[in-house]
C-alpha cells in the first residue's frame, strides 16, 4: 500500500510541530507493515534533518511549503499534482492521509485523471488536527475548504469526541444534507491524541522535590490555554509564601517576542520561581517536565491536548477546568475538575500539600491506566492501519477494472514472467499494444496509470512497495 501523507506544518521549527510529531508516529508505526510505502512532503530549505522518519520506504519530497498556519490554509504545493497525477504524474498512492484542514480536497482532484471514471481513485483519509469551528478566527472559505474536504473523505479521525461534535455543528452550516449525511457516516475510535507511551516512560524521570512544590506549564502562549489566568494563580501561591517552581515550557518563541508586559514580569518577578525555556523536541521535553508534581489546564474551548496526556504520564497530576474535553480525558469520577477558580485554587494547593499521599497517588495510577488503555499511540496506530489496509483493499475492489479485456491481454503477454518493473511494464505496453499506447503519459479518454497498474495485480502480480517506482513481482498459485 503507497500512502501520501500531506501534512500540515505549523511552524517552521520542525521539531515542535504538532502535526510532524503525530505524523513521525504514525509512519514508525505503519513501517511495522512490511508491504507499506510512505511518500513525504517536507518544507524545502528547511534546516531540521527530518531523521525521524528516514527510511528506505519513505520517500521525502522536498517542495516549497508555507509553514505560516494561516497562509498554508490558503495554499497547497502545485509539485503533488506532477507527482501523483494519474494521467501524468510519476509516483502511484493507494491512500492519502491528510492533516490538512483546507486543502486535503484540492491535492485529492491532482491526485485523479481529469476522468475520474478512467482511474481508481485513492482512498482519502482526513485527520482533523485542526478543526475549525464557527467560532474559528478565520475567514469562511476556509471553513468551507474544510467541510468540502470532510465531506470527500472516506475516512475521517477527530482529534477528540468534543473536536468531532464543534466540528460537525460548523458543518451543518456550510453541507449539503447528503454530504452531512456522508459526514456523519464516517467515524473513527481512535483518539488522535494518543502518545508513544512506552517512549516516554522509558524517558529517565528527575526524582520528584520532597523540599519544594514544582508546578508545570506545558503548552504554547496561546489565550485559549488561558496562560495569563494560570500564571496569576501561581504568582498568588508564590506571593502567599509557597517553596514553588514553575517549569515554564512552550511552544511558543518565548515571552520577550509576544508582549511587552510578560517580558516585564519575568525580568522583574516571575525570575525568581520561573523556569522558562521553547520550543524543545519531544524527548528534552519530557525530561524537561518530569520533576513537576501537578499542572493546569483550564482550556474549555480546546479540541485536545497532547501535553495533557504526556504531563499524566510523566507523574503530574493535573488540576482541569470543567469541559467536555477535560472529562473525555480523565477517567470517571476524576476529582480534580474545578467550576469555577476557587475550587480550581483549592484543588491545586491540595494536590500539592497531598501529592505523595495515598489519596493522590491511587488518583495518579487510575488515571495513568486509563490512558494506557486508551491513549497509546502504538495501539491505537497499529489497530488503524489494519484498518486502514482492509479498507483500501474493499475500496479498490469495489472499483471495476476500466476494460476486462486489459486485464485478460496482460495476462496473456506476460505468460509466466515473474518480476517486472514499472518502467519495464510500460516498455512492454508500448511496443506491444495495438495503439502503441504510452502507459506513463495518458491521453484524455484512455485508462489513467491506476487502471494498467490495476490490471497488473488483476493478471497475477503484486506492488511489493519497497521503492519509490514500483516493482511486480507474480503471486505464487
Amino acid at each position: 500500500m503507497r500512502i501520501l501523507i500531506f501534512p500540515f506544518y505549523t511552524t517552521a521549527d520542525i521539531k515542535s510541530c504538532t502535526s510532524y510529531i503525530w505524523i513521525k508516529n504514525l509512519i514508525r508505526v505503519g513501517l511495522q507493515d512490511p508491504d507499506s510505502f510512505f511518500y513525504l512532503p517536507i518544507p524545502a530549505e528547511c534546516a531540521f534533518d527530518f531523521s525521524d522518519v528516514k527510511h528506505p520506504r519513505v520517500k521525502l519530497l522536498p517542495m516549497p511549503m508555507e509553514t505560516n498556519q494561516k497562509q498554508a490554509m490558503s495554499v497547497a504545493p502545485g509539485e503533488l499534482r506532477n507527482l501523483f497525477n494519474d494521467y501524468r504524474g510519476k509516483y502511484f498512492v493507494d491512500a492519502i492521509i491528510s492533516t490538512h484542514p483546507t486543502k486535503g480536497a484540492e491535492l485529492y482532484q491532482w491526485c485523479i485523471s481529469e476522468m475520474p471514471n478512467a482511474c481508481i481513485q485513492p482512498y482519502l483519509v482526513s485527520v482533523v488536527m485542526y478543526g475549525l469551528r464557527e467560532d474559528t478566527q478565520v475567514p469562511d472559505g476556509y471553513k468551507m475548504n474544510q467541510a468540502i474536504s470532510l465531506g470527500m473523505s472516506d475516512k475521517i479521525v477527530y482529534q477528540s469526541e468534543y473536536s468531532r461534535q464543534g466540528v460537525e455543528k460548523m458543518l451543518r452550516g456550510v453541507l449539503s444534507s447528503a454530504l452531512m449525511k456522508k459526514v456523519l457516516s464516517v467515524k473513527s475510535d481512535m483518539p488522535l491524541t494518543s502518545v508513544p507511551i512506552a517512549a516516554i516512560e522509558a524517558v529517565p524521570m528527575k526524582p520528584k522535590p520532597t523540599d519544594a512544590q514544582v508546578v508545570c506549564y506545558g503548552v504554547s502562549l496561546n489565550g485559549v490555554y488561558k496562560y495569563a489566568d494560570i500564571f496569576r494563580i501561581f504568582d498568588t501561591m508564590f506571593s502567599g509564601g509557597r517553596n514553588l517552581r514553575v517549569i515554564a515550557a512552550t511552544s511558543s518563541e518565548g515571552f520577550g517576542r509576544r508582549k511587552k508586559e510578560t517580558a516585564d514580569l519575568f525580568t522583574h518577578r516571575y525570575k525568581y520561581y520561573f523556569q522558562l525555556t521553547n520550543r524543545l523536541d519531544q524527548k528534552d521535553f519530557w525530561s524537561w517536565i518530569s520533576e513537576a508534581h501537578a499542572f493546569l489546564f483550564l482550556a474549555t474551548s480546546a479540541e485536545s491536548s497532547f501535553s495533557v496526556v504526556e504531563q499524566f504520564l510523566l507523574g503530574q497530576v493535573g488540576v482541569l477546568a470543567d469541559s467536555a474535553y477535560a472529562r473525555e480525558v480523565t477517567y470517571p469520577g476524576y476529582p480534580f475538575i474545578g467550576k469555577s477558580e476557587l475550587e480550581i485554587c483549592t484543588m491545586i494547593r491540595h494536590v500539592l500539600d497531598n501529592y505523595f499521599t495515598e489519596e493522590v497517588q491511587e488518583v495518579l495510577l487510575k488515571q495513568k491506566q486509563f490512558l494506557r488503555d486508551g491513549y497509546d499511540i502504538d495501539k491505537n496506530l497499529s489497530k488503524f492501519f489494519k484498518g486502514l489496509s482492509a479498507d483500501v483493499a474493499a475500496h479498490k475492489a469495489s472499483r471495476p477494472a476500466y476494460s476486462k479485456a486489459i486485464i485478460e491481454w496482460v495476462g496473456q503477454q506476460l505468460g509466466t514472467r515473474t518480476r517486472i518493473t514499472w518502467a519495464e511494464y510500460a516498455t512492454f505496453v508500448k511496443s506491444n499494444s495495438e495503439h502503441h499506447i504510452d502507459i506513463n503519459v495518458m491521453r484524455p479518454g484512455y485508462a489513467g496509470r491506476s487502471i494498467w497498474r490495476s490490471a497488473l495485480t488483476k493478471a497475477g502480480f503484486v506492488d511489493d512497495c519497497q521503492e519509490e517506482d514500483p516493482v511486480f513481482v507474480r503471486v505464487p498459485v
